[in-house]
């Protein structure tokens, strides 16, 4: 493939899929696939209506929870004091902003 400068590129290409071995971008890939988790969750819940609770735990062995709207308040009351609420916090952000 060539861009429009008429150099050659990689395009796009299948990437196999495999377990990270590396334990800092283990973390940061799961970092990252989190957020973009509770996003798409956030969206599914404003388009379609539906009630979406997410729990998540990472390689560190925390545990995340996201839940639209306010769901995260029924999960068990044991996980949830275990669980990192950032993902409601910026979710409802988001909620405003609209």
């Amino acid at each position: 493939m060539e861009n429009s400068n008429g150099t050659k590129t990689l395009g796009r290409r299948k990437i196999a899929m495999r377990k990270i071995e590396n334990k800092s971008s283990l973390q940061v890939a799961f970092t990252k696939r989190r957020g973009g988790l509770f996003r798409k969750a956030t969206e599914l819940s404003i388009l379609c209506g539906a009630e979406v609770a997410i729990l998540v735990q990472s390689p560190a062995q925390k545990l995340y929870a996201f839940g639209h709207p306010a769901l995260i308040y029924r999960i068990d009351p044991i996980s949830r004091h275990r669980c990192d609420d950032g993902g409601y916090k910026a979710a409802m952000k988001m909620e405003k902003r609209r």
